[in-house]
């Protein structure tokens, strides 16, 4: 199974949150997700950032982690749950970023792709 995606998630995560020197936990946070990515559990990036979302109230912030949580849902093959948790991002995203801006963009993205899988099973079937 590959973690590409996954890895791509967590440096836009990175772009779009625009993490400062002074956010030194975030930069630490992403450094073990990425060290998780490599090792192929995304398993363990769930539950972090069901962690992490406990601890959030930055809308942006909270997007970008729930967009990283989807990302995993999707390697993890759970589809139905990655869908629900980008539509969350997406709600987010919009109303902090526009409708036009690129996390929106990022998001409706993830939600098509979510979407493909499953009409690529209707069509297996």
């Amino acid at each position: 199974m590959r973690f590409d995606g996954l890895f791509l998630m967590l440096w836009m995560l990175v772009a779009v949150t625009r993490i400062s020197a002074q956010d030194a936990a975030w930069e630490k946070k992403l450094d073990a997700w990425r060290e998780i990515i490599h090792a192929g559990e995304p398993g363990r990036i769930m539950d972090s950032c069901a962690l992490a979302m406990s601890a959030l109230d930055d809308p942006a912030t909270m997007g970008a982690v729930l967009t990283v949580k989807g990302a995993a849902e999707r390697v993890m093959g759970m589809h139905q749950n990655a869908l629900l948790t980008h539509r969350r991002a997406l709600k987010l995203r919009r109303s902090t970023f526009g409708e036009h801006s690129e996390p929106v963009a990022a998001s409706l993205q993830n939600i098509g792709n979510c979407r493909e899988h499953f009409q690529f099973v209707h069509v297996m079937l």
